[in-house]
C-alpha cells in the first residue's frame, strides 16, 4: 500500500491558506458591527420631577470589559431627539465600570422632556468598528409651584409690578394684579409681559381683592365698595360691600378676596 506524504512546501501552503481563511473570517465578523464584549448598562438613568431651578443630576452605570476604555466624548446626551446643549456632563471610572452623569443646576420649563444617552464603543479586534449602546428613555418634569408661586419664579426681573395686593387669572391665563399703594390694575400675559393697566375709578383706598364674575367682568374690592370693570379696564358700576350677593358670589368685606 502506497501512502502519499505531503512535502514541506505543501504543508507551508496549507498553513498559509488556513491563516488567511481565519483572518478573513475574523475581519468579516468584526466588520459586521459587533464587538467581542460590547458595553453593558448595569443601571439605567431614572426620571425626575423637580421644582423650578432645583438642581437635578441624571446618572447611569455601564461596564466595559473590552478595550479601548470609554472616554467622555463617547457619551452623547439627547433631549427629545436633539443633542443636549446645556448642563455639565462627567464620567468616573472604577475598574471596568463607568458612571456617566448630566447635571442641570437650574432646570426650567425648557429643560423638561424625554432624554436618552448613546454610548459609542470602538472595537479593536481587527479593523476598528463602531458599536453603539443606547439607554432607556427617561423624563425630566419641571414644576414651578414646587418652590414658589409662578409670579415669583417664572416672570423675569424686568416685570413692571410692585407688591401685589391681589391677583386673578382669566381663561387665557392672563394675570390681573391689583397693586398695593397704587390704586391701579395691571394685566400681564403668562410670561410676565405687561399688556395694559388702568387706574381705579374715583378716590379712596387701593384694591384689596379681585376676581371675575359670571359674565367675565372684573370685580375689584375698593374699601367698602366693589367696582366692576370690563376686561379692558372700562368702568361699569360699583356697589357697597358687606354681606352682599352679586352673581351668586357673597362679598363679606373689603379686606378679603371675593368669591
Amino acid at each position: 500500500m502506497v501512502r502519499w506524504l505531503p512535502s514541506g512546501s505543501t504543508l507551508r501552503a496549507l498553513a498559509l491558506f488556513v491563516c488567511a481563511f481565519l483572518a478573513l473570517s475574523t475581519s468579516a465578523r468584526v466588520s459586521s458591527g459587533s464587538c467581542p464584549d460590547p458595553p453593558v448598562i448595569l443601571q439605567q438613568p431614572q426620571s425626575w420631577v423637580r421644582g423650578w431651578e432645583q438642581p437635578v443630576t441624571f446618572s447611569f452605570r455601564i461596564v466595559n470589559s473590552s478595550s479601548p476604555a470609554l472616554q467622555s466624548g463617547d457619551f452623547t446626551w439627547f433631549k427629545d431627539g436633539a443633542v443636549v446643549p446645556f448642563g455639565t456632563t462627567a464620567i468616573t471610572t472604577s475598574g471596568d465600570t463607568v458612571t456617566a452623569s448630566l447635571q442641570i443646576l437650574h432646570p426650567r420649563f425648557e429643560h423638561a422632556g424625554l432624554y436618552q444617552v448613546r454610548v459609542l464603543h470602538r472595537c479593536q479586534t481587527g479593523p476598528v468598528v463602531l458599536d453603539t449602546v443606547v439607554t432607556d428613555t427617561f423624563r425630566l418634569t419641571v414644576r414651578a409651584l414646587d418652590t414658589a408661586p409662578p409670579l415669583a419664579v417664572v416672570w423675569p426681573p424686568t416685570t413692571q409690578v410692585t407688591v401685589p395686593a391681589a391677583l386673578t387669572l382669566d381663561d387665557s391665563e392672563n394675570v390681573f394684579v391689583a397693586r398695593e399703594n397704587a390704586r391701579e390694575i395691571q394685566k400681564f400675559d403668562r410670561n410676565g409681559r405687561l399688556l395694559m393697566s388702568w387706574t381705579l375709578n374715583g378716590t379712596g383706598p387701593d384694591g384689596s381683592g379681585i376676581t371675575f364674575d359670571n359674565q367675565g367682568n372684573l370685580l375689584v374690592v375698593v374699601g367698602p365698595k366693589v367696582q366692576k370693570y370690563t376686561p379692558t379696564g372700562q368702568f361699569i358700576s360699583e356697589f357697597t360691600a358687606g354681606n352682599t350677593e352679586h352673581d351668586g358670589r357673597t362679598i363679606r368685606g373689603a379686606s378679603r378676596w371675593i368669591g
